[in-house]
């Protein structure tokens, strides 16, 4: 009866683990913000984060990829987006949360499409901490 139990807890323990597990959000540098404009090359439908690939022009013409994180498909498909809002060629938008040292990708702020709607709440939140 004691070992019945005790695969019963393990096997609860296991399932419920994911739902408080996540990434440090510390990777991305959440004092700065930086403003991008580009075309979408694409748009990845997934979790625990879906994620735009953005080809953005630079201050100098130069055209630069940067990998845009937003949180998971399911909590976007709560605020009415689905996998084809956002198609290759796109003009879009937005303002992120970089990650460190000059790395070309961060955390979605802000996200305006060409119909000019600013869309935010788009990031995975951070766990709440007890």
């Amino acid at each position: 009866m004691q070992i019945k139990a005790m695969g019963l807890a393990c096997v609860a323990v296991a399932y419920a683990t994911p739902l408080y597990v996540h990434h440090s959000f510390t990777m991305f540098d959440a004092e700065g913000k930086k403003a991008l404009a580009g075309t979408v090359k694409a748009f990845r439908w997934t979790n625990p984060h879906a994620g735009i690939i953005l080809l953005a022009i630079d201050d100098n013409g130069r055209q630069s990829r940067w990998a845009v994180e937003l949180s998971g498909a399911s909590g976007l498909a709560h605020q009415g987006l689905h996998q084809k809002t956002f198609t290759p060629e796109m003009p879009v938008t937005v303002t992120i949360h970089p990650l460190p040292a000059g790395t070309s990708g961060g955390q979605v702020l802000t996200l305006t499409p060409p119909d000019g709607t600013r869309m935010r709440g788009l990031r995975a939140t951070p766990p709440p901490t007890a």
